[in-house]
């Protein structure tokens, strides 16, 4: 068989929705790209006019939308974000503040009566930015796993997770719970509740019978892509003090059901995030070359220009981060206003890793 033959084979195979080969390659070998804050749908016009009128930058940052997480996974997405909030009172996020400030409801009743239910929350901004495809993470877990027993054979969902623990000054509204402990233990418990055992692939299974997670990732390296189909990989964004937090008494990570972005050296590093991929560049290269797995964003300023966005997105695309994160990904609303999408130019959202094949860096020039 030629060369473009084997290549064509290739990226016909990952262009697949629903199964993907048993390629023998590991994870990190391949790149994805996904959707950031995958759950935020669109705010009501009224309730961005009163942002715009308060703040016009936070405005504009946060004029996005996606569509709902299923219709996300048959376009092709396999990377998503979610933000999380506690919600120990219960309910507490079920009566926006910017709902009494207008005097018209943002929340449907069935909206409502899900966040009057116990467990974690997902929404963009409290009292401010409301709307989600599913207001509680065991929801879109759920949805998520819904899709993954119906498609077996996808590529592995690598899911992103944040905790909001601030809010707007101007609205005076409810001031989030910090995270402390016990509700890092929260969040591992309802994955856990949701997710199969089967389908979850922790920081143990990575780090087998070696001491650390980092001494696996550079010694053994990432399981196969076929041993990883239809699975989901967690991963931990958060400040210094909250990843400390969720590392406390778990050396490694052990017994955790997520990974978490920790520098190299340390023995939990395994997982970056390193979202800035034109100043850090040669960082991302230099780490991805060494055996870690990468997460970066192909863009982050919606006021950016198209021609700033291909840029950005160019440089994501070459530093070799495996997992790239879009508000602007080919089909969102988004990309369909500007004019402008990320996408490989397969027309797909998964290729090969130009670090480690060389021809997936040809097809990109």
């Amino acid at each position: 068989m030629s060369n473009l033959s084997k290549i064509t084979k290739v990226l016909s195979f990952l262009g697949l929705l629903g199964s993907l080969p048993l390629l023998a390659e590991p994870l990190n070998q391949f790149q994805v790209i996904g959707s950031h804050n995958s759950y935020k749908q669109v705010m009501p016009s009224s309730a961005l006019t009163y942002v715009m009128a308060h703040d016009p930058k936070l405005a504009k940052a946060i004029d996005y939308s996606h569509p709902p997480l299923k219709q996300q996974l048959n376009l092709g997405i396999r990377h998503f974000e979610i933000d999380l909030l506690l919600d120990p009172t219960i309910g507490m996020y079920a009566h926006p503040k910017l709902e009494k400030t207008l005097n018209q409801p943002l929340l449907s009743e069935s909206e409502r009566d899900l966040l009057k239910q116990p467990g974690l929350k997902v929404l963009h901004i409290p009292d401010v930015d409301v709307k989600s495809h599913c207001n509680m993470f065991k929801e879109c877990l759920s949805q998520l796993l819904s899709w993954s027993e119906a498609h077996p054979n996808h590529f592995p969902f690598i899911i992103l997770i944040n905790v909001k623990e601030t809010s707007v000054g101007f609205i005076k509204g409810q001031q989030p719970f910090t995270f402390h402990s016990k509700d890092y233990a929260q969040i591992d418990n309802e994955i856990r509740q949701v997710v199969p055992k089967e389908k979850l692939f922790t920081p143990d299974k990575l780090r087998g019978n070696y001491s650390t997670l980092e001494k696996a990732v550079l010694t053994q390296g990432w399981p196969e892509l076929a041993e990883l189909r239809g699975k989901f990989l967690f991963l931990f964004d958060g400040n210094p003090r909250q990843k400390s937090l969720y590392a406390a008494e778990h050396a490694s990570l052990k017994g955790r059901a997520m990974f978490a972005s920790f520098a190299p050296g340390q023995a939990e590093s395994a997982f970056l995030i390193i979202n800035d991929p034109i100043d850090k560049f040669a960082e991302i290269h230099s780490v991805v070359k060494q055996g870690y797995m990468v997460r970066t964003r192909s863009d982050a300023n919606l006021s950016a220009t198209n021609l700033q966005r291909a840029s950005r997105k160019e440089a994501a695309f070459n530093s070799g981060a495996q997992v790239i994160s879009s508000d602007f990904y080919q089909g969102s609303i988004q990309a369909q206003e500007a004019g402008y999408s990320v996408v490989f130019n397969t027309n797909h959202f998964i290729r090969p890793n130009p670090i480690f094949h060389a021809f997936s860096s040809r097809l990109n020039n």
